[in-house]
Parts: structure tokens; sequence; C-alpha cells
């Protein structure tokens, strides 16, 4: 007996492989039925699949069977859904289509299946459907749930499945995959730091001059005289209706071109820590951030226009950035426009130098400190609030970091302060490693503050280790205990270790290393015991390596592919696909082991020179060693930003010390490992 997935469609059953996959021929626009069929049918194919991998006979139909999985949908906006049951009827039905596809994934997760990173999953044998809970179900951050892009090579089909399986749907739209967003029920956002090129004081006008030179009160007023070279260290003139007209067209025109499929627009200052302009006029808005809100609001305006005039067909809403290093992330002293809370506009939060040792709201913090006031202070304007986080950015270069205990805690915490909406900067696309499960845990918090953390991290280890989930956990375990500090070594501007040691000349300074506040003295101590974490969580991930290794069975051995039911998986545990995440997972770690220990080293080093001890020569000589070492092997890949490009970098470049480890070679006089 199969269960019949029923679809309100004559002929479901011989067409709807088809329709599931003919969005390349379908404008979501225009054609909303044909979008509907073809998203139903993809969302049908998907539960099929899945219930054939778990052993239970399906088939999908128009017609009502003995046992029955009925899908519907409304033409709805929002992901909301409901499940079911009446006698051996389940019936899943979404608020839109998004909603019935995420109905759908909720069904198979009820059964044990789990999707922990593209293309590593979990599937259960089981000969009887699970019945979920049934009810109408709302996810939390319904504005979107996601990440910041960066590079516009970050195409990856597999990822866009992952995320649309673990219901993650805000990212950027992008070319060659747009389609299969739109059919996922994608939510696009574009922008981000785009006036810092577009006002660049040295760009050509039509008649030749530069920017400065044509439009010099365009650019912030400071106590100093404006230059090429500070005229973006503070934000633009936000009361010069010469410039914000020029700037609403400009934002006016990318959205009828470039922009035209998007649905939310970032509009932030530029990309610096600058304060705003001191000019006359913009002092009497008030602070930065009501400075930027009557920006945001002028442009609104000139779009509602636009759209009034039928010159935009689409709904946007516009963001902009609290942003720390600027005196926007204080909430507005005065009233907010009323155009941008009508139109759902809204300010994204960026605590840049958050500390990942302590929770967000956590006053004893010296460094976060600040963030718990002014997200209360947003949340009581009356605007939706979004959550800008940072666990994988430019200055942690793809390290092995994991924030496990951060989301469990902060995630619903977020959500209590009104956040609506949440991203990260920026999406690892290769080699998650051990950060798979900090994917995991955040796409289940973001769309559930009340899912159950710990049993989901337990079923990781389980599913994915097998009988090594001891060793896992602990390894993991170690991992994230040893790298807490992680801003407090890298963060930006004059805030961590690595900021001091990059501008060090690397010859025997004059004066003390920076004391961080969650370091001092004891820098250099902690910093050697968190390489020994990093090293012990590295031994243990080889140890697990060894033993998989060592009960190979030759006749199981297959090439990679997806497990069918339990028996395989375990084989497979035992194989292969254990042994492929295991070393991504090592991969990872050395690389982390690596970095960290360069730090150390070089720090050490400083001290060392600075205090004339005798153990100088060698930790040179170590610091020669290791960045020899990290030069000869590649970490990932590096995406640009705004063009479609890619770089790879080895580990030395990434580590973001290689200028400083030519330095003190350089500076050496001594004999070296290469002699």
């Amino acid at each position: 007996m199969a269960v019949s997935i029923v679809l309100p469609y004559q002929e479901a059953g011989k067409y709807y492989a088809r329709w599931a996959h003919e969005e390349q021929a379908i404008d979501f626009q225009k054609e909303r039925e044909r979008a509907k069929r073809c998203r139903l049918s993809y969302a049908a194919e998907e539960l099929f699949i899945y219930l054939e991998k778990m052993g239970i006979k399906a088939q999908v139909s128009n017609q009502t069977g003995d046992e029955n999985i009925i899908l519907l949908c409304e033409d709805g906006e929002t992901e909301a859904f409901t499940i079911e049951q009446d006698g051996k009827d389940l019936l899943l039905k979404g608020d839109s289509a998004r909603g019935l596809l995420y109905a759908v994934y909720e069904l198979l997760e009820a059964q044990g299946i789990r999707w922990y990173a593209p293309k590593e999953e979990f599937v259960p044998q089981r000969e009887n459907l699970i019945i979920p809970k049934c009810g109408h179900f709302v996810y939390d951050m319904p504005d979107g749930r996601g990440f910041h892009f960066e590079g516009l090579l970050k195409e990856s089909e597999s990822f866009l499945i992952w995320m649309a399986r673990n219901r993650l749907n805000l990212h950027a739209c992008h070319a060659h995959t747009k389609k299969l967003q739109e059919k996922q029920g994608f939510t696009f956002k574009t922008g981000g730091h785009i006036f810092t090129k577009l006002l660049d004081p040295n760009n050509i006008t039509e008649d030749g001059r530069t920017y400065l030179d044509a439009h010099k009160d365009w650019y912030g007023k400071r106590k100093e005289e404006i230059t090429a070279e500070n005229a973006i260290h503070v934000q633009f003139c936000v009361t010069n209706t010469e410039l914000l007209d020029a700037l609403s067209e400009l934002v006016i025109s990318k959205l009828k071109g470039d922009w035209k499929n998007e649905d939310i627009l970032e509009l932030a200052g530029f990309d610096t820590w600058g304060a705003s302009c001191e000019c006359e006029e913009c002092k009497k808005l008030g602070n930065g951030a009501d400075r930027t809100l009557h920006f945001l609001s002028h442009i609104r305006k000139r779009i509602d226009e636009a759209t009034e005039r039928g010159e935009l067909q689409k709904r946007v809403r516009l963001s902009f950035d609290a942003y720390e290093g600027t005196d926007t992330l204080e909430a507005p002293e005065r009233k907010v426009p009323q155009n941008l809370i009508d139109a759902g506009d809204y300010p994204l939060y960026c605590p840049i130098l958050r500390c990942y040792h302590h929770n967000i709201d956590d006053n004893s913090c010296d460094k976060n400190k600040i963030y718990d006031r002014t997200i209360r202070a947003w949340e009581k304007t009356g605007m939706k609030l979004a959550m800008n986080e940072y666990y994988s950015v430019s200055k942690y270069e793809d390290l092995p970091l994991l924030f496990t205990e951060r989301m469990k805690y902060e995630i619903p915490y977020y959500i209590e302060r009104g956040v609506t909406e949440i991203q990260y900067m920026h999406t690892p696309i290769l080699e998650w490693g051990v950060r798979s499960l900090s994917q995991y845990l955040y796409a289940n918090l973001s769309r559930d503050r009340n899912c159950d953390a710990d049993f989901l991290i337990e079923k990781y280890f389980e599913d994915v280790y097998g009988i090594h989930e001891k060793k896992a956990k602990k390894s993991y375990a170690l991992i994230e205990e040893a790298t807490s500090l992680c801003g407090s070594w890298r963060n930006w501007f004059e805030t961590s270790i690595l900021t001091h040691l990059c501008e060090w000349d690397g010859c025997a300074p004059k004066e003390p290393f920076y004391r961080e506040s969650h370091l001092g003295e004891n820098a250099v101590a902690m910093g050697y015991e968190m390489v020994e974490k990093l090293s012990e969580a590295l031994s243990t991930l080889r140890t697990i390596k060894k033993d998989a290794l060592k009960t190979l069975d030759p006749e199981i051995f297959t090439e990679d592919g997806l497990a069918l039911n339990p028996i395989e998986q375990q084989k497979r545990r035992a194989g292969s696909q254990l042994l492929n995440k295991v070393n991504e997972d090592i991969r990872g770690v050395k690389y982390g082991l690596d970095v960290f220990r360069l730090m150390v080293l070089c720090l050490d080093y400083y001290e060392a020179l600075y205090e004339q001890r005798a153990d100088a020569e060698s930790l040179v000589q170590k610091i020669a060693e290791l960045g020899d070492a990290m030069s000869e092997y590649t970490v990932g890949i590096n995406y640009a930003a705004y063009t479609p490009d890619t770089e790879i970098r080895d580990a030395l470049l990434r580590s973001q010390l290689k200028n400083l480890y030519y330095k003190i070679i350089a500076n050496h006089k001594g004999d070296l490992l290469w002699n």
C-alpha cells in the first residue's frame, strides 16, 4: 500500500515531476497560477523523494487513496501553515506556496530527517509515517532568516536547497539560480555600503572634475579641511537636497534595472568608522539615527512616488545600518518618519565589535554592555528591527569557530526584543567542518526560539559521528571554549591583538604591547592555553579518523552518495562518509590552530624583545618555521565582494599576519630555518 501525496491538479501523478522543474519558463510575478503549480509540485516531489528514502512507499496523484497526505495552499503572503489529521488523511496547508513547502519539511523532520549541511543529511528507516504535532504554525523572524551575501559567485544550488530545507529564506538574488530561489520562496535582499563607491571623491563627473571638486558640499562637514583622503571618513550630508535627489534617482534607476527582483534594499552609509555631518542643518535633525532616518524617508518618498506613477512594479522595503563606530547605533531621539513605519522599513542592528565570550546583553562585559541598552531603545521606536550578526567575517577568515552557547541564548533574546529578521556575515559555502553545527543550530533557533537546542545538538553528534559521538562532542567543546575570545584576538580597529600586531614593524619595540581588556596581562598565557585546547581538539578528531580507518570494510566501501536507510548509514559512518566529514573537520581545525598559534608566538616574541628575554631567539625560529609551513597550503576560496572573481589564499595570508611575518624575518639578523 502506498501513501498518496495528493495534488489539486488533473493528472498530477503523470506530470508533477515536470511541473516541479519548469521554473525557468515561468514569470513568477505575472504567471501566478503556473508558478503556484510549480511550487506545489516541487513540494510534492520533495515529500515523495524522502518518503521513498525512508522506505515508505508513496505515489503522487490528484486522487485520494487509503492513506493520504493532501497538499494545499492559499494565495497569501505569509509563510504560515497548518497541519491537520483526519483519520488516515493528513492535510498540509500553506498560507502561501512557501508555507506549504515548509509544512512538508516540518513533516519530514518529524520523521527524524535532518539536513546538516549541503549533501550531508540523515534519513532514518521507517515502516510507517509518524504523525507530527498538528496545529497552525507561524515561525519566528517572519521577515527573513538568512545570510548577508558576499561575492557574486555564491550561487551554489546545493547550498540554496540546504537553506530552503532548513527554512532559511533571506539571501541575495543570483543571476543563474534566481528561478530556483523564486520557486523555493526566497526573499531577495541587496545593497549594503553602496555609497562608499558611488560617492568616491575621486570619481570623475561628465565635465572632467572629481566629485570632490564638483560637489564638495555633498560630503559631511567636519572641523578639518575636506580632502580626497578624508571625505568619506564622515557620513555624507543628509540635508543636501541636491545630493538626496541624485541618490534617489540612482536608487530608482537601479530598482528598474539590476534590482528589479529585490524585496529588500539595504542602504548603508559609508563603510567607515565616521561621525555624522556637522553642518548646522544636519545638527537640527537630532542624532546620527535621526539623520539617517531623514535620509531614508526622502528615498522612501521618492520610491513611493515612482511606484504610484507605475515606474516600479514591485514593492520594496528599505533598511539601513545601525552601525557601530558611527552614531547610528543609538536609537533616534525624535519621532520616526511615519512613511518609514508604514512601509515596513527598518534598521539593521550591527554590533561589529561584540564579544562572543559573553552574551550580548551581559552588562559586566565592557564590550557588550552597550548592546542591550541600544537594542531595547530601538525596540521602543515603533519600527521593526533586524539583527546582523558576525559569525563569519573578514577578521575571522574561515576559522573553525563555534557559537552554539551564544546562539542558544541570544537568538531567543533577539526575538523577545522584537527582532523580525536575522542575517549574518558572511556565508561560508565550502568546507564548513565543525561550523556545520553552528549553521544547523542557527537555522533552527531563528525560526523557533523554543526549539530544544540541546536535543538538536545531541542528535547532530549521534547522526553524524555515530559510535564516535563522545569524542566528537569533546573536540567541539574544546574548540568552542578555546575560541570564545575570538573578538579579543581578531576584531576590527584598535580593539584586538591582531590589529596591533599588524601595526608592528617587527623590530625591538620601545613600549609595552596593547592590553586588551579581556586578556590583560595574561594574554600570552591565555593564548598558549587556547592553542593547547585546539591541539587537543585536533588530536581527538585524528583519533576518530584512525578508528574509522581501522574498521573499514572493503566489501561495503562505496563512493559518496545519499544513504538510504540506517543500516547503510551505519556502514557509511564506518567508511567514506564519516572519513570525508572528519577530514573536513581536521582541515579546518588544523588551519585554526596554526593561525592562533602564529598570533600567540608573534605576541610572545614582541614581549620577549621588549623585555630583552633570552627566549626571543627560539621564538623567532618557531615563527619562521610555522609561517613557512602555512605558506605551503591553501584554505578555501575568497570571493570578491562586488565582482565575479575568486582568489585562493594560502593559510599565512589568511592569518592576516603575512606582512608581519616578512617584517620579522627581514629584521632578524640571525640564522633561521633555511640555513
